[in-house]
């Protein structure tokens, strides 16, 4: 974001995206290590026989060494992909701090208080020539324009209602994502027996994320944060609601499709809110401001672990559905409390 501060929709889901599109490379290679011969699972539960495993030594026994192969080679590639990191060279110009003038319209005109109620940014709306008079060209074009005008802290983020919304819409929408990722495949060996098409229906769907990444951050420079959230959770529920009609009565072609579109869909938090965080509270402190907002992972790992592997037995797969598009649903309403404006009095 410090080399492209007019783009950090953009910058967020070119980075997020390579997360995202990753499984096209690995999924495949686990697979192929993992289950050369492509075999099916063999082995089910009494309590719920519709649910499959694989019980084949010739499966299992080469999990442990597939982990230990994974964590050396993203060892090896974490290290020199931080190598590689630096910053924009010093002489270039830098987005512009609040200048005393837009501190002065970031008060009421009437009493000088700031214009913050409930964490919530009711920011100035710049006069015409404002800004042609303090920023030249170039300056203006390295500003990002959906930026409030404000630098908070960490150690005073949390007290605004705004991060609060944006910590909540983080915890609820990975815990339907950390859901999706869990349970895909298992859905899908109901229907499906092939592990190679399953493998497969992961990998272009990861396309499809990554590629959601870049959609989503773009639409956040475009539009608004509020607006493309809003678009993501309504398609997420939309898709959640048909998953189990759409591939049961249309195979397990449909059943691709769907998982690619629920793809597309789900990865915009990961670009979305990041950037809603650099705009909401300044570029400044974003690292320390978005560490807070991930923090809502502390909740989610473990809370989703565990309701992924006891829930699908009590309410069956069509109920897992419409939970995971409950949690979306409020998403959504949450994220319409969302008001944090730009200098130009304009969503984020």
């Amino acid at each position: 974001m410090k080399w492209m501060p007019e783009k950090k929709g953009l910058v967020n889901g070119l980075i997020t995206g390579g997360h995202g599109i990753a499984a096209v490379i690995w999924n495949p290679i686990e697979t192929e290590y993992i289950n050369p011969d492509n075999l099916s699972p063999n082995s089910s539960l009494k309590e719920e026989p519709t649910e499959k495993y694989f019980a084949e030594a010739a499966v299992l026994d080469r999990v442990p060494s597939c982990f230990l192969i994974l964590g050396i080679t993203f060892a090896c590639i974490q290290f020199f992909g931080v190598l590689l990191l630096f910053d924009p060279p010093i002489d270039e110009p830098k987005s512009k701090e609040p200048s005393q003038e837009d501190e002065k319209h970031l008060t009421d005109a009437d009493g000088g208080e700031p214009l913050q109620i409930g964490g919530e940014y009711n920011t100035f709306a710049v006069q015409e020539g404002d800004s042609d008079k303090e920023m030249d060209t170039e300056e203006r074009d390295l500003v990002d324009e959906k930026w409030t005008g404000l630098d908070i802290p960490p150690f005073e983020v949390y007290t605004e209602t705004s991060f609060w919304i944006l910590w909540s819409t983080h915890l609820i929408t990975v815990l339907g994502i950390v859901f999706i990722m869990a349970l895909y495949k298992a859905y899908g060996q109901t229907m499906i027996n092939d592990d190679y098409f399953l493998s497969l229906t992961g990998s272009i769907s990861a396309v499809f994320n990554g590629g959601g990444r870049i959609f989503w951050g773009c639409m956040a420079d475009k539009f608004s944060y509020k607006g493309s959230t809003l678009a993501m959770c309504g398609s997420m529920i939309v898709f959640l609601l048909t998953l189990d009609v759409v591939s049961r009565s249309g195979g397990q072609y449909a059943y691709l499709i769907w998982i690619c579109l629920i793809n597309i869909s789900m990865s915009g938090t990961f670009s979305l809110i990041p950037t809603a965080t650099a705009r909401a509270f300044g570029a400044k402190h974003v690292g320390a401001n978005y560490g807070l907002v991930y923090s809502s992972q502390i909740i989610t790992g473990p809370l989703g672990a565990l309701l992924a592997t006891t829930l699908t037995d009590r309410i069956g797969w069509f109920g897992m559905f419409i939970l995971l598009a409950t949690f979306y649903l409020g998403a959504f309403i949450i994220t319409l409390l969302f008001n944090v404006k730009t200098r130009k009095g304009e969503n984020i």
